[in-house]
């Protein structure tokens, strides 16, 4: 079959899938690009493969997820963040627990967080007084790392993040129900020879698939 005949054998999903194969490989990126629904953007690439258009490569990658808790802080923000705010110079455990509404649990867990990254000074006494350092108000400032990755788009692939990422990662994978890593199966598709060729024809993407009697009477 020449390339221009190949083109007018296509149907609305394997057009609409075909026009971003140029830019985007991976079967993620595909459904988010067009639009179209998973079991959709399947059948357009299967049927492409079966004319030679693409090649289909599966691989077995490790992906970074949001779990529970994840999703809810990218709404509601960190527990850290929210105690840190509340610090304000110092306060004691008690009325940051008042102010933050924050379980005791996300007290806990915000003390050991926030004093591992320096941000706050711990003074023991018949209640514990939390100060807000230099490089507190710093982070308030500038933000926190874990809450710039957690806006990223998920999932993400875990070897293609950089050795900061993977620190993040690292630790939010000690918490409770904020990132997994699962394995998963990626599907690519590639352009053969005969695809590349195809992707520089000019391919309308709005066909109609059925005439009605109107069309027929109108001439549409």
């Amino acid at each position: 079959m020449d390339i221009k005949k190949l083109a007018e054998s296509l149907n609305p999903f394997e057009r609409k899938v075909l026009k971003v194969l140029d830019n985007f490989s991976s079967f993620q990126d595909i459904t988010k690009v067009t639009g179209l629904k998973d079991v959709e953007a399947m059948r357009a690439l299967q049927w492409l493969q079966n004319k030679n258009i693409v090649e289909l490569k599966e691989e077995r990658k490790e992906l970074v997820f949001l779990d529970e808790n994840g999703k809810k802080y990218l709404k509601d923000g960190l527990p850290e963040k929210k105690f840190l705010e509340a610090v304000e110079k110092s306060a004691t455990i008690s009325e940051l627990n008042k102010k933050t509404g924050l379980s005791n649990e996300e007290i806990a867990i915000s003390l050991g967080v926030l004093k591992s990254k320096t941000a706050i000074e711990i003074e023991k006494g018949k209640d514990i007084v939390v100060s807000i350092t230099d490089h507190g108000k710093h982070l308030l400032k500038h933000g926190f790392l874990e809450e710039q990755f957690l806006k990223e788009d998920f999932p993400k692939e875990l070897n293609a993040l950089n050795e900061e990422e993977k620190f993040v990662v690292e630790n939010l994978r000690k918490r409770k129900k904020i990132v997994k890593v699962e394995t998963a199966k990626i599907i690519n598709a590639e352009l053969t020879e005969t695809g590349k060729k195809l992707i520089k024809e000019k391919i309308e993407e709005d066909l109609i698939e059925k005439v009605t009697p109107s069309m027929m009477k109108t001439g549409a």
